[in-house]
């Protein structure tokens, strides 16, 4: 029949294998085996009677017939899922699903929601802060705050970019005067974050740990010699030990700026490394023609553009 169609898994786990390239990554996005995603695959090649997707190296690559049809394809399982989230929450406010990195949510984002409800009092946000980098394309979440992380094919735009730099209590350095030079570092006892299990660093891991950021900055340094203060994956944690006052971290300059306004952190050297990545923000094609969704995107920018 000419209006047969193939099955709904069938469809979604091609989509999802020929926007990753790669079976494995999407079944971590559909939450099944890698061999269920290949095996979804073969039944729609049969179905359809020719190849949509061949290997390459450790990789996929997709076939003409295949690109011929990911368009409309993302476009329906993108409005598939919108379609289920109206189900889900039926209410008359709209509500607005933002994914965002834990420490930036805390630091940034939640404190200034306030003025965004202000202007927009129909739209409800829902803030998810995790270490998981949400599939806009999947329709996990509407919209999503990214560092340095892949934004192709999505709808982006630069919040900040970053700067990284140490900060410590005030009290750690007790009388000295700042800034002091670089070389009291060796002196500090040191807070690691290890990023290495978290998706939302990416690339960008490299420039918070110390031996690689004093390298950047032109300092000869072994951290190894320093006292450890504690080594974190979580990064708010890192963030809250140094405002305790038990050591010094390296911090992002958009997540750490309201803690050396309200004078909780300090910078004591000068010296800085801009990494050339920052925060995004950025949602999926379809989600950009949401009213509500163009609504957010015009407010956090004015207000990053405002200096708020």
């Amino acid at each position: 029949m000419s209006d047969w169609l193939p099955s709904l898994n069938a469809l979604r786990a091609f989509e999802a294998a020929a926007r990753h390239l790669s079976f494995t990554q999407a079944a971590v996005e559909l939450g099944v085996t890698p061999a269920a995603v290949k095996q979804l695959v073969d039944k729609l090649e049969q179905a359809i009677g020719e190849p949509l997707v061949q290997r390459d190296g450790k990789g996929l690559k997709v076939t003409p017939l295949g690109q011929a049809a990911m368009g409309d394809l993302n476009d329906g399982m993108q409005r598939i899922a919108e379609a289920v989230r109206k189900m889900r929450d039926p209410q008359i406010r709209q509500r607005l699903v933002i994914s965002c990195e834990a420490s930036f949510a805390s630091s940034w984002l939640v404190p200034n929601l306030s003025t965004f409800r202000r202007e927009f009092p129909q739209i409800n946000i829902l803030v998810e802060s995790s270490q998981r980098i949400a599939q806009l394309q999947a329709g996990e979440a509407d919209i999503a705050i990214r560092y340095g992380g892949d934004t192709s094919g999505l709808v982006a735009h630069r919040l900040f970019d970053d700067e990284i730099f140490p900060v410590c209590s005030p009290a750690l350095l007790a009388d000295r005067s700042r800034p002091l030079a670089i070389d009291a570092l060796r002196d500090l006892p040191l807070i690691h974050s290890d990023m290495s299990r978290l998706g939302w660093v990416t690339q960008a891991r490299k420039y918070f740990e110390w031996r690689n950021w004093a390298k950047q900055v032109g300092f000869d340094f072994d951290p190894a010699k320093n006292e450890n203060a504690g080594f974190f994956d979580d990064y708010d944690h890192a963030m809250q030990v140094a405002v305790a006052g038990l050591g010094i971290v390296l911090a992002s300059g958009p997540v750490a700026e309201g803690l050396l306004k309200r004078g909780l952190l300090v910078r004591p050297f000068n010296e800085v490394l801009s990494p050339g990545i920052g925060f995004d923000v950025v949602t999926s094609p379809l989600a950009a023609e949401r009213a509500d969704v163009q609504s957010f995107v015009a407010w956090i920018r004015a207000m990053v553009s405002t200096g708020q």
